[in-house]
């Protein structure tokens, strides 16, 4: 015991020998220097009030010493160092009920507790703007509450440098220490890092928003086989006749890796193409790929930022443009993935829907960028090449355009803008798809008339494609009338998966028809008066005369376009165009003829 009063009597005392050894008495040595001047001082009393009890004990309290004197208490020993060091003002204990719970945590680890409760407890310093103005927390709050919708930390950065921090240094006085603060943060204001920090501090959280239910197929056996595949024909058996390439000197080469601000290290001649030219000269041929140097002296030394490979010099062939296409739909409320949620849960009301959606359906290619750029004349030359022509789908022409004759283009196909709904333009399928591809086809041949094209696509389900005239239960009807579908007879070939177990009216041989005929009984589920009443066409009794309506903005703006100056209707209010098209004395509004006769077989026994 008395070499640990000893050895706690030396330490105590070390602390007080000099100006920083405090920090040897002191949890964590205050690696952080969150102990304050004060803090310091108060320290430095507690070695000096403690060391005087540990110096009062040991000489109080060794029973070994005098048996003569009786032995005092450590109760005792602690009232004595108050007394004695009270009179030269050390006051940071007036009892020794302090210094005897002093000891009680400076003797488990040899130091005091840190006087920061922030470290002592182990909790996260609080921020500086926090903790000398604690108004500043509600209001971020309600700031933050109030706009969880649009909420990004930048708002809320703009927020606090032009509105919080101006309120703060208006309505503190100007003798008040936390000015320097804010005055501070007027010099320096608080960084997105920085204010991301109190939004965490605060509770919020930046959440998610997650499908509930995904599978990933793209690393199944099948597809796995399917990317090797296709990277063997792109790789070996495109690129080559593509604008990839670049070929240069051995002694160019050498340069390069010689020239420290070229960015070209020795290790790239190990992915060039050894050759020699007509000449006899050493040559290396680099994919444009190959790095950021080699992309960017193709695209100074050649228009399409490479040439073909020396690879195929003696194949006879025309330069290659690959197209990739895909489509992307855009909503009119599509929100982050993430937004801010307040501390208990706060979150900002957003719309039941995601608003007018639309897609983009794009051509990019590495040759000419996304889409292709058409001036005036060549939109003139294209024209002439479309016209009088067909497209050679008809079908989606039908379907699409309700023409098979090719229109004029008024401006580039290849990015189209497609408002996504049952009430605007439908939704996006193979027909749109192959039309554009057809248009863009058109495009190509006048712009690069000396070029092979190849368009890739992926395997989405806006690509598939049935059969025309094909067996489709969706789109057959139960009835006379509607918009009958043209479907291809059904041979029946045996009665094992054509036929049904009950009495049917077809046999083997015969031909199943997917639509009514005039001949037909009709639907099994009418009574013979009700086939007969529904079978023909009949007039409407409350047929409407034609009225004029108001035209839509699609409709002005469909008008109001010219070759090269496309209007979008989504960028311009109804009056706007309204306006527009008054100044060129184009009709605001259009007729609109009623139908007036229901869709049923005609009297002569043909069908609609």
């Amino acid at each position: 015991m008395s070499d640990c009063l000893a050895r706690r009597i030396d330490l105590l005392r070390h602390c007080n020998s000099s100006e920083g050894a405090w920090v040897d008495g002191v949890e964590t040595h205050d690696k952080d220097g969150l102990c304050k001047p004060a803090a310091v001082f108060k320290i430095r009393q507690q070695c000096m009030l403690l060391c005087q009890a540990y110096i009062f004990a040991l000489a109080w309290m060794n029973q070994q010493c005098d048996y003569d004197v009786p032995n005092k208490t450590w109760h005792h020993c602690c009232n004595a160092a108050c007394e004695l060091l009270n009179q030269s003002g050390n006051e940071a204990a007036t009892s020794g009920d302090t210094i005897m719970n002093w000891n009680r945590h400076f003797r488990k680890r040899d130091k005091f507790q840190h006087p920061n409760p922030v470290v002592r407890c182990g909790k996260i310093p609080e921020p500086s703007l926090f903790e000398h103005f604690p108004e500043s927390k509600n209001a971020i709050k309600r700031f933050a509450n109030g706009n969880l919708a649009d909420l990004t930390t930048e708002f809320l950065r703009d927020f606090i440098i032009t509105d919080l921090l101006v309120r703060l240094l208006k309505d503190i006085d100007a003798a008040d220490e936390r000015k320097e603060l804010l005055e501070y943060y007027k010099e320096k204001p608080p960084s997105i890092t920085t204010v991301w920090r109190w939004m965490r501090r605060l509770g919020y959280k930046y959440c998610a928003r997650k499908k509930s239910f995904y599978v990933d197929g793209h690393e199944r056996a099948e597809q796995r086989f399917h990317r090797k595949e296709f990277s063997e024909d792109y790789l070996l058996k495109l690129e080559p006749y593509c604008h990839r390439w670049l070929q240069v000197t051995e002694h160019e080469v050498n340069k390069w890796i010689e020239d420290p601000g070229v960015n070209f290290d020795k290790q790239y001649v190990r992915c060039g193409h050894s050759y020699e030219d007509d000449d006899g000269w050493a040559m290396l041929e680099f994919h444009v790929d190959t790095n950021e140097f080699i992309f960017e002296e193709a695209s100074r030394r050649h228009e399409f930022g490479g040439t073909t490979s020396i690879r195929v010099k003696d194949e006879v062939f025309r330069t290659t443009m690959i197209f990739g296409q895909d489509e992307s739909a855009f909503h009119q409320f599509l929100l982050k993935n993430k937004n801010w949620a307040g501390p208990n849960g706060e979150r900002a009301l957003l719309p039941k829907s995601d608003g007018i959606a639309v897609m983009i359906s794009a051509f990019i290619s590495r040759d000419t960028g996304l889409g292709l750029e058409i001036d005036a004349a060549m939109l003139r030359r294209i024209n002439l090449l479309r016209s009088g022509q067909k497209y050679a789908d008809e079908y989606a022409a039908n379907d699409i355009l309700k023409a098979v004759e090719k229109e004029d283009l008024i401006e580039s196909p290849f990015v189209k803008y497609f408002e996504l709904g049952a009430n605007n333009e439908g939704y996006w399928g193979y027909n749109h798809m192959v039309l554009q591809l057809e248009d863009c086809t058109d495009c190509l041949k006048v712009a690069y008339p000396d070029f092979d094209f190849v368009f890739l696509f992926d395997h989405s389900s806006g690509h598939s494609k049935k059969r025309h005239g094909g067996l489709d239960a969706a789109n057959m009807n139960s009835g006379f009338g509607g918009g009958q579908p043209f479907m291809r007879y059904s041979n029946i070939i045996q009665i094992d998966g054509y036929l049904g177990p009950f009495d049917p009216t077809l046999a083997v041989g015969d031909e199943q028809s997917m639509t009514f005929s005039p001949t037909d009984v009709g639907p099994f589920w009418m009574d013979a008066a009700e086939r007969e009443e529904r079978r023909f066409d009949r007039p409407k009794t409350n047929a409407a005369a034609p009225q004029p309506r108001n035209k839509s903005k699609k409709d002005l703006a469909v008008e109001l376009s010219v070759p090269g100056n496309v209007l979008d209707p989504n960028k311009f209010k109804l009056e706007q165009l309204q306006e527009m098209a008054s100044a060129q004395e184009i009709p605001l509004q259009k007729i609109c003829t009623m139908l007036v006769w229901d869709s049923r077989l005609q009297q002569d026994g043909g069908t609609k």
